[in-house]
Parts: C-alpha cells; structure tokens; sequence
C-alpha cells in the first residue's frame, strides 16, 4: 500500500514538473505612443519592459516604475531609459518636446535574463549586444536612438516585428525564438529629421531571453537589473531538479 501511495505522488509530482519544464515564453502585448509619456499595458503578464527615448537638451525624468538602465548623451542629458517592472503600467516627467514611450509584456518563462549595449554618443548610430544560448530560448529586442527619426534590427534570424519603429524619436521592439548558438544583435539608427544634434544622440538596445531552461545565456554585455519577483521559488527549482531524476528513475525501470 505504502508503495502504490509513493507511486501515486511521484506521478502526481512528474505531471507538474513536466509541465512545469515544458513552459513556452510568449511576447503578450507590444505597444508604442508616439509623443506619450505613459504607457498601460494589458494585465496579467509575468514581466514588462518599458522604453523612452527623446530629442533635444530638455531634461526627461526617470521612469516612475521598475529598475532602470539609462544612457546620458554628450551634452549630459538622459536620452534614453528603459525598465523591467512586474506593474503593466509606467511613465515619464518630461521637459522635452519630442519624445517617445513603448512597452511589452512577457508570460509563461521560468527563467528570464536580460544584457544592453549603451552607445552615449555622439553620433550614436548603432549599438549592439552578443549572447550565447545554451537552450532554447524566446529573445525580445528592444531599440531606443534618441534625437533621431530611424531604428532596425539585424544579427538575428527570423525576427518578428512586435512594435513598428516609431519616427517621433526612434523605438522598436522585435523578437525570435533562438536555438542554442551564439548571436550578436544589433541596431542602426538614423537621424532623418532635419538640424539633429549628434551630441544629443545615444543609442540604447536591450536584448530581454526568457526559457524553461535555468541560466539559460551568458554575455560579456552588462545585464539588464530584473525584479526579484521573476526569479523562481526554491520549490521551483526543486521541479526543475525532478525533471531529470525522473527521466533517469524511468531509465533504471527499463
């Protein structure tokens, strides 16, 4: 009896812990407001990511939500900001008359990672982040060039536009489902507007991995500070364990 019980709770517990390691991330949401300065995205994701970026020598503030990465321009002022939160919403002060905020959720990962590449200009036309993956993995880029007009992604196969660029100052957010490998992703920017000021241009690009596997990248890039929240409990990690002395109990029954 004491066996048929023990057998029970192991299948039980396989149930979820193959589910659990199973998870396929999904991007939920992709927005950009064009001269906006708050951004509410839908409810209900695991993680959002918000960016800024704007024109000129006017001050912008930081965001009011998440841990932030920043880059100051030439001439000492932030130009583009970004911020990984668990709350769907965030915003700006800002002094600036050309600016630009977007956004997206992301759900079902069991881990996430993030690394950027800062460019402070001046005439910050491209910036750039490698990364190696040792699982398959769902990677988001998101791209930010202040005091100018163009943003494209390259470096990255099959990338999926999730939010257009935006031609008040330039944002984008793209992403791709990523087999093991190493990649360099990049953006290039352009300033298509007329009289830009290359010293109040700095490129920011973000590059956000999410995967059922743990520690799944690694890069010399500087990461991306994420809230605690979207670490896994211990209990977690605990499944992930039983995942493989599952698969090996299974081996020794053969």
């Amino acid at each position: 009896m004491k066996l048929k019980m023990l057998s029970l709770v192991v299948i039980a517990v396989a149930a979820l812990s193959i589910s659990y390691c199973k998870a396929t991330p999904v991007i939920d949401s992709a927005q950009a407001a064009e001269g906006g300065t708050s951004l509410s995205l839908p409810s209900g994701s695991q993680l959002y990511v918000f960016g800024m970026a704007n024109g000129g020598m006017l001050v912008d503030g930081p965001f009011a939500n998440g841990q932030t990465v920043s880059v100051t321009d030439a001439a000492g002022v932030m130009g583009a900001e970004l911020a990984a939160t668990t709350v769907n919403s965030n915003s700006f002060q800002s002094g600036t008359t050309y600016h630009v905020i977007d956004g997206f959720g992301v759900s079902d990962f069991n881990y996430a990672q993030g690394f950027y590449g800062a460019n402070p200009g001046p005439s910050a036309y491209s910036a750039s982040v490698e990364f190696t993956l040792t699982a398959p993995s769902l990677v988001v880029l998101f791209g930010q060039a202040s005091s100018q007009q163009y943003i494209a992604f390259s470096g990255i196969p099959n990338l999926v536009t999730a939010a257009p660029y935006t031609t008040e100052e330039a944002l984008s957010i793209a992403y791709a489902y990523l087999d093991p490998g190493t990649y360099t992703a990049q953006d290039s920017s352009l300033d298509t507007a007329p009289d830009q000021t290359p010293d109040y241009m700095v490129n920011l690009l973000g590059v956000l991995i999410l995967s059922d596997q743990p520690n799944a990248a690694t890069s010399s890039n500087s990461e991306i500070p994420l809230p605690a929240q979207t670490v896994p409990e211990p209990s977690e990690l605990a499944l992930f364990t039983l995942c493989g002395l599952l698969l090996g109990f299974r081996r020794l029954r053969k």
